[in-house]
């Protein structure tokens, strides 16, 4: 098997001044100054794009960047970086925008260790109600079993979005998770589920990047490394 070389580039704004900055902020203020490029909003007019993001926003240590892959690092290698975005209603200037660029090799064969860095989104509608049921029944193992599918089903939705087929079939384990309410966009309550977790799986993530849902405003980014 021939392993693809996928192009990675990440935006990393400098700004003149600390602040809480918000990947959600970011993201609006990129797609109402590219209005044009579905691919930094995941919006086709009013409708909204089922796929996974190739263009992401997130906030890393106080810093907010982008990071794109494949087609979303060509089109951000083809824009000039704003050196001033509407963050909240507050004009915020930057130092500097660096560029981060380097080609993604996907590997998903050998097991790598796993963590997330930001919350990761797991849970559909459909999915909660069987986390709640097996919760109440203290069913932990059930429970990591429903995530590590769930985890499955991320990489290969990432997998589809980047055109790739995977042959070998994909194996992870979940040895440790823990569940907090995040802050999100969401009708009811405006909160999500967030896990943290650690665990083993057979895939190498590329460098800061998000899975599973609202992985576009910085959810879900996934750290992995070969094990010895």
């Amino acid at each position: 098997m021939i392993t693809p070389l996928i192009p990675y580039l990440r935006w990393e704004f400098v700004p003149a001044r600390p602040g809480d900055y918000q990947a959600h902020h970011l993201r609006g203020a990129i797609a109402s100054l590219y209005r044009d490029w579905s691919l930094l909003h995941q919006h086709a007019g009013r409708q909204y794009l089922y796929q996974h993001p190739l263009v992401q926003y997130k906030v890393l240590n106080g810093t907010p960047m982008m990071t794109g892959l494949g087609l979303g690092a060509e089109l951000l290698a083809a824009l000039e970086p704003p050196a001033e975005l509407q963050l909240n209603r507050d004009l915020v200037s930057f130092n500097d925008v660096r560029l981060v660029s380097e080609i993604y090799e996907p590997d998903f064969i050998m097991p790598h260790r796993f963590h997330f860095a930001t919350p990761w989104l797991a849970l559909n509608e459909e999915n909660y109600l069987l986390y709640r049921e097996f919760e109440s029944d203290e069913q932990t193992i059930a429970i990591g079993q429903l995530l590590q599918r769930i985890l499955i089903g991320n990489i290969l939705s990432f997998a589809k979005g980047l055109g790739l087929s995977i042959l070998a079939t994909l194996q992870g384990q979940i040895h440790h998770w823990h569940a907090e309410p995040v802050r999100a966009k969401q009708l009811d309550t405006g909160l999500m589920l967030g896990f943290a977790a650690t665990g083993e799986i057979t895939f190498s993530a590329p460098p800061l990047w998000g899975f599973g849902k609202q992985s576009s405003r910085g959810n879900g980014v996934m750290v992995t490394q070969a094990m010895e």
